[in-house]
């Protein structure tokens, strides 16, 4: 399954039985994304998308953590 995949983002965050819900119900304040860079092997198999799916993906899952913890908001500005 790739990052762009709808049941992938699922996994990661959107939901309560997501890895960031899961993060999030543990108070922790920090989450470390690992492998933002996977765009890079995609081009040459014509996903010419790879990079700004990849950032879409980092702003939809930013944007959901500041939706579920406010608080969260004021440590990005």
């Amino acid at each position: 399954m790739h990052y762009w995949a709808p049941e992938w983002q699922a996994i990661i965050c959107g939901s309560p039985e997501s890895y960031l819900d899961w993060i999030m119900d543990l108070r922790l304040d920090r989450v470390y994304l690992d492998r933002v860079d996977a765009y890079w092997y995609y081009p040459e198999q014509s996903r010419e998308t790879a990079a700004n799916e990849m950032v879409d993906f980092v702003i939809a899952l930013t944007k959901y953590a500041c939706e579920q913890c406010p608080g969260l908001h004021s440590l990005y500005r």
